[in-house]
């Protein structure tokens, strides 16, 4: 937590430097439309959905898991495991300062052969709008997150023919806290950056398992797990290179405490994969997603990029393909939400994930 206050400290003076000349038009010059964005990939944007609006993004993750960072960040190869994960995110605006998000999602999975389609966990979330990001003020916005993790998608008593395709969820619910810092700024005539900084921890309960598990173990395991608790922060950037093409970028570190277990792990057998030990020790992962979008309109946009695990530690290798299609409406005619940024938080900080 100490490090994540750090960075905050840090970046808060950059955000809060845009000031009212950032988006003073050039003199006798006439004052811009405002950017068209759609959020960058994973990083949630600092502003809320008012009330009497949504926004829909559907988001597809193509991702493919080569192995895994052992202890000394070294990559451990194993055979490829294909994920093919949808997300619908639904904003819905319940106040000029607070919004609720529904993510439901579904999965396809492969590997060596064999392949599963599962429903996921459920996540919903709470926004609050502390401070906004307008065009004439001097400090960027901010926004606080609640959101839960419903165990809705399958954990516990799989296939071991399956290899663990057939898991669609981690049976535990999970708290998390966060909050996006976002600021807006105009460098140049009509070429708009977006700053965006998210920072979480969340908190899952303990999960009682049977049988081959979203945690490992083997047809006979009998446990209770505790999954460790993550905390981690992404730093998410969007620029317009024209009115309707942006350019998009996140980096994202995330930490686990180690998850531990009680009761019997199971027994090994020929049909059970490898990884048959319940628990994993602590882990770190950094990751990067760079992202171009085009936007038909300020209600209306597609994105499509990357997300890649560039280090880490007892965690994943994967890379992954993603899309992602954003609407915004009913278009705010008015200034009012004119400089709102909009979508993003497909992968880990807001809601869902690709992995």
């Amino acid at each position: 937590m100490k490090k994540l206050l750090c960075l905050v400290l840090f970046f808060v003076p950059c955000f809060a430097s845009s000031g009212e000349n950032v988006f003073s038009p050039t003199c006798n010059v006439e004052e811009c439309p405002g950017p068209w964005f759609t959020g960058p990939l994973l990083s949630p944007a600092g502003h809320v959905v008012p009330k009497g609006y949504i926004n829909f993004e559907p988001y597809a993750f193509y991702t493919v898991t080569t192995g895994d960072y052992n202890s000394n960040w070294k990559i451990i190869d194993s055979p490829n495991f294909t994920n093919l994960n949808f997300l619908f995110l639904l904003y819905i605006g319940l106040t000029e300062w607070a919004d609720i998000v529904f993510v439901p999602q579904a999965f396809w999975k492969k590997t060596q052969g064999v392949s599963s389609r599962e429903f996921g966990d459920l996540n919903i979330i709470l926004d609050f709008q502390i401070f906004e990001d307008t065009k004439n003020n001097t400090v960027p916005g901010l926004k606080f997150y609640i959101q839960e993790t419903f165990p809705t998608g399958p954990y516990q008593k799989r296939n071991p023919e399956k290899l663990l395709t057939d898991v669609g969820g981690g049976g535990s619910f999970v708290t998390t806290f966060g909050f996006v810092l976002n600021s807006l700024f105009e460098p140049s005539y009509c070429r708009f950056l977006d700053l965006r900084l998210n920072g979480f921890i969340a908190f899952p309960t303990k999960v009682c398992v049977k049988g081959l598990n979203a945690y490992g173990g083997a047809p006979d395991t009998d446990a209770t797990v505790k999954p460790g608790m993550e905390w981690g922060g992404i730093f998410g950037l969007q620029y317009t290179l024209t009115q309707n093409w942006a350019f998009a970028l996140d980096i994202e570190g995330i930490y686990g405490n180690a998850t531990t277990f009680k009761g019997f792990p199971g027994t090994l057998t020929p049909k059970a994969p490898t990884k048959v030990v319940l628990g994993n020790p602590s882990n770190l992962s950094f990751s990067i997603a760079p992202a171009i979008q085009y936007n038909f309109s300020s209600s209306l946009g597609i994105i499509a990029g990357t997300w890649i695990t560039f280090a880490g530690r007892n965690t994943p290798h994967f890379y992954s393909a993603v899309i992602a299609i954003n609407y915004y409406g009913p278009i705010a005619k008015g200034e009012k939400h004119k400089y709102r940024s909009r979508g993003g938080s497909g992968g880990s900080g807001g809601g869902g994930g690709g992995r």
